[in-house]
């Protein structure tokens, strides 16, 4: 129902032109573990001033954890003999610790600390 003077939006007004089009792209892009296309998606959909706040930052942390150790996991999945021996790419990671943002994650959210030594750990696999 309406209140007085207030109607729901509708969702051409809560989802740009291709929105939904957008978003299923950036499920399909991290399934397919396109690193790339996904940040691009995000930097469209997800609103800078969210991106910023600490949540954002700490999903981001997790996805760029999540892609820098995706090529180890796939391997290790696949039973790959030489899994042991891959190491994960960490320098997108890397990139993103040392931007100040992710640097005030670290003293304020203690369950993603771990996440911060993860570029400095050999083999982490």
């Amino acid at each position: 129902g309406q209140i007085q003077g207030l109607r729901a939006p509708s969702a051409a007004e809560l989802w740009p032109a291709g929105g939904e089009l957008a978003v299923e792209r950036a499920l399909a892009d991290f399934d397919a573990g396109r690193r790339d296309a996904l940040f691009k998606s995000w930097a469209l959909l997800v609103p800078s001033e969210a991106a910023a706040g600490p949540t954002g930052c700490i999903l981001e942390l997790r996805l760029r954890v999540h892609f820098g150790t995706l090529p180890v996991r796939r391997a290790l999945e696949a039973s790959n003999p030489r899994a042991n021996e891959m190491e994960p790419d960490f320098e997108d990671l890397r990139a993103f610790l040392a931007q100040p943002r992710a640097a005030s994650l670290e003293e304020s959210v203690a369950s993603v600390a771990p996440l911060f030594a993860l570029p400095f750990v050999p083999l982490p696999q």
